[in-house]
């Protein structure tokens, strides 16, 4: 029979959870490495490299089930330390609904969204900095009508037959706006980015209004210095660094809210990072099911101006031995350039990458941060 019994099970599992978790009529696609390429968080982490750098970022959710969840970002920022200004572009590009109920295996909704994005980073005192964040972006969204309707199917699967079904409007376009603030000191930083401000009407119906949510994530972390002489030296290429970082990251758009807690940390050239997905003691929507999402591992390697990192879900929710997990991979690369005479403070949340150009002796322009 065409109509497994496994399917149905999966798309009702998922049905299920999506029913119990939101109102939403869609979601922002999701990233685990989100400190990899924290531009998507946050336009206030743009420039935060400080030298020039490109950041490759792919995920693959669910690869077990027959419906395809891919992501892939292209993020350039850089820094002005004259101006204490960073500017950066990041692109998405985003598949869904590939599947046995469709004609043929390519994805049902494509999003893609540019996104141009600037920080300004001024100092509160000695030891606080504060970095304000603003992105401005065009979004493309494309719907396939690649849909199986009911006169079309039998028990053999698709029997050949055209619909008359059609769509209003498959193709569309909108802008975007974000903002976001970030605080930091030498050890710790905290802040929060707010997405989709002017929520544009993203319906592919000409007569309907439906306006994007507002997406509102928060990150707080403390960085704790594990080698014995502490301090901005860690940035230099050729010193050791050994850290650890505690992290909490909560966002929520509609009614669906996701809380990361875990660690991150860094060994010499090595990255290492294990944290859990879910909230099991603040929501428990039917009282009978813990509501956990994913446990997630991921493991780090910096080499040079390189930078290579691969993340993976476990999936801890009902769709456990359905999905095969979801893998990440993120690739960065910095570009060197000639010593500045500009002093600037670091951000001391693990982005992962080292600066080869930073000088000791034009370290941060306070006694904070010896």
């Amino acid at each position: 029979m065409f109509f497994n019994k496994k399917y149905f099970l999966i798309i009702g599992i998922a049905f299920f959870e999506l029913i119990q978790h939101s109102n939403a009529i869609a979601q922002d696609p999701q990233i685990s490495m989100f400190y990899a390429l924290s531009q998507y968080i946050s336009p206030s982490f743009v420039g935060t490299g400080y030298n020039p750098r490109i950041v490759l970022n792919h995920r693959q959710q669910w690869p077990g089930n027959q419906s395809r969840y891919a992501t892939s970002f292209t993020g350039i920022d850089t820094y002005f330390p004259k101006k204490r200004v960073g500017i950066g572009i990041l692109a998405m590009y985003d598949e869904q609904g590939s599947g046995i109920y469709l004609k043929n295996n390519s994805p049902t909704l494509k999003t893609m969204d540019l996104t141009f994005q600037a920080s300004y980073e001024f100092y509160l005192n000695n030891k606080l900095t504060c970095r304000p964040g603003l992105g401005l972006g065009l979004v493309n969204r494309k719907l396939v009508d690649n849909f199986l309707y009911p006169n079309q199917l039998n028990n053999q699967g698709y029997n050949g037959q055209g619909s008359d079904e059609t769509l209003l409007r498959n193709n569309i376009y909108y802008p975007d706006v974000s903002a976001g603030i970030l605080f930091f000191s030498p050890s710790l930083w905290l802040g929060t980015g707010i997405h989709h401000i002017n929520r544009a009407n993203y319906s592919f119906l000409k007569d309907n209004n439906i306006r994007q949510d507002i997406k509102i994530n928060a990150h707080l972390g403390y960085k704790i210095n594990i080698t014995k002489n502490g301090g901005p030296k860690y940035y230099l290429a050729r010193e050791k660094e050994y850290s650890i970082s505690p992290i909490i990251h909560y966002r929520f758009q509609n009614k669906a809210d996701q809380f990361d807690f875990g660690l991150a940390g860094v060994a010499d050239q090595m990255l290492f990072g294990i944290w859990y997905r879910g909230l099991p003691l603040i929501k428990d929507y039917n009282r009978k099911n813990i509501n956990s999402e994913s446990i997630i591992l991921m493991i780090g390697w910096v080499y040079n101006n390189w930078n290579f990192n691969y993340g993976y879900d476990i999936t801890a929710s009902k769709l456990t031995g359905y999905t095969n997990g979801s893998h990440e991979i993120n690739i960065a690369y910095v570009i060197s350039k000639p010593k500045s005479r500009f002093k600037y403070r670091r951000l001391p949340c693990p982005n992962h990458l080292k600066d080869t150009n930073w000088d000791i002796n034009r370290q941060h322009d306070h006694d904070g941060f010896n």
